[in-house]
């Protein structure tokens, strides 16, 4: 089974500037030097984040969060091949994200063609994205298209067509009650049960397919490390994608 571990860096004042990363497996806080010294080939290292957006990407503390994680990526590649597994880009683009990092196609090209939106500053990612490709790993595309987790948040599991089916994960399950419990509270008030229930079962698939993604490509290069970049939500606690990524063991 591979080893995965959730870690949070703390990204507010002057934690930030201290590079301090919470270590779930450890409960505690340790610098990044720290951190490094006992990460072992094959582990998944799940990295929450705060997303940068157009209302915080000049806060410096956003700068300071993305560039640590970059830091992060580089310091592992001290030791052994490095992979960088992203949420934000959808595993059906995998060729573009290839290219781009080849450079076959344009900067613009690869933004344009794997649907980059335009809340998301580039700038934020795009060392993280680049960096696999010179510490002998590889950068991938993790999640399902959004109109497929589209049509379930809007409709339930059951509207998904033969077509939408076929590039599902292998496993793809509710998530579990604690982590519902956590994600209904976000919603309440603002949905009804069944459009809670019918949201909690995308955002159930969003893990899955990572997941399987991640634990896929790990299943056929044991000797690197991977660093999954993903919403703080889906990591923190152990819920979600650590959650799946550790429960599963090989996908294919």
């Amino acid at each position: 089974m591979l080893s995965v571990i959730t870690v949070l860096f703390a990204a507010i004042g002057a934690f930030a500037n201290a590079e301090l990363i919470w270590d779930t497996q450890r409960q505690t806080r340790l610098t990044l030097e720290e951190f490094l010294k006992d990460r072992q080939a094959g582990e998944i290292l799940v990295l929450g984040e705060i997303h940068a957006n157009s209302e915080n990407k000049d806060e410096p503390d956003t700068r300071v969060h993305h560039t640590n994680q970059a830091r992060m990526i580089a310091g592992l590649g001290q030791f052994s091949p490095v992979s960088v597994g992203m949420e934000f880009l959808t595993y059906t683009f995998q060729d573009t994200v290839d290219n781009y990092l080849r450079g076959a196609i344009s900067e613009a090209d690869f933004l344009r063609q794997v649907g980059w939106g335009s809340s998301q500053n580039f700038d934020f990612y795009r060392e993280q994205i680049l960096l696999p490709s010179r510490l002998g790993g590889r950068t991938l595309a993790l999640n399902i298209p959004r109109a497929i987790t589209g049509k379930v948040a809007r409709r339930g599991p059951d509207s998904l067509t033969e077509a939408d089916r076929a590039l599902l994960p292998p496993i793809w399950e509710k998530g579990g009650d604690e982590y519902f419990e956590r994600f209904a509270e976000t919603m309440k008030g603002h949905a009804t049960q069944q459009q809670i229930e019918n949201f909690f079962w995308a955002q159930s698939l969003w893990d899955d397919t990572m997941a399987w993604n991640a634990t896929k490509y790990m299943n056929t290069a044991p000797q690197d490390r991977m660093v999954i970049i993903v919403g703080q939500f889906h990591a923190e606690f152990g819920h979600g994608l650590p959650a799946d990524s550790s429960a599963t063991g090989p996908r294919t």
